[in-house]
């Protein structure tokens, strides 16, 4: 039960940090999950990547949510967006090619 008060006090942490300043999930979920989680039995070789994974999981919702909130307001052009996306998406396909290079050779 504690531990439910516990991730209840840093989610709203978090989000009242995502909601005034524009950070909350690398600064603090990614630590608390971290040093909680193992409390949830988590093997350790698991814990920083649950820990990144939820963070990362986190900001898709966000995004889609802050997404459609400047989409009513009118504040999205899209036609920019279109525009731009093709490229984007070859740009985060090299980018996703080019780390399993580096990480290979840095590690």
């Amino acid at each position: 039960m504690e531990l439910i008060i516990v991730f209840l006090v840093f989610g709203v942490l978090t989000g009242f940090l995502s909601s005034m300043f524009g950070f909350g999930g690398g600064f603090v979920v990614i630590p608390v999950l971290y040093l909680l989680l193992p409390k949830l039995n988590v093997p350790d070789s698991l814990v920083m990547h649950m820990a990144i994974g939820t963070s990362l999981a986190i900001m898709i919702v966000n995004s889609i949510n802050s997404t459609i909130s400047h989409h009513r307001k009118g504040h999205i052009l899209w036609y920019i967006f279109f525009q731009l996306a093709p490229v984007i998406a070859v740009g985060a396909l090299i980018g996703g090619l080019f780390s399993s290079f580096y990480c290979r050779r840095y590690s």
